[in-house]
C-alpha cells in the first residue's frame, strides 16, 4: 500500500502534512505524486511501513524518527 504525502516545512523540523487516499500499487501512488508535483507542491510517496521515498533523499520514516548523536547536541 501507497499513499501520496504532503511534505511541509518550518525552521525546526521537516515533516508530513497532509496525506492521500492509500493505493494497492506504487505506480499509482507515482502518478499522483508527478502530478502534484507538477502543480507545484512538494510531496513524497509513503509505503505502509511509514518510510517516505521522496527523490533525491533518503528514505525516512516519520512515524518512527531515527534519532542520531546531532539529536541530542545542546
Amino acid at each position: 500500500m501507497w499513499r501520496v504525502c504532503f511534505i511541509t516545512c518550518s525552521p525546526l523540523r521537516l515533516g508530513s502534512g497532509d496525506r492521500g487516499p492509500w493505493h494497492a500499487d506504487r505506480a499509482s501512488a507515482e502518478r499522483w505524486a508527478d502530478w502534484f508535483r507538477a502543480q507545484g507542491y512538494r510531496v513524497a510517496i509513503e509505503d505502509k511501513h511509514g518510510d517516505v521515498h521522496e527523490p533525491g533523499q533518503p528514505v525516512r520514516n516519520l512515524a518512527r524518527p531515527r534519532f542520531t548523536q546531532a539529536s541530542f547536541a545542546g
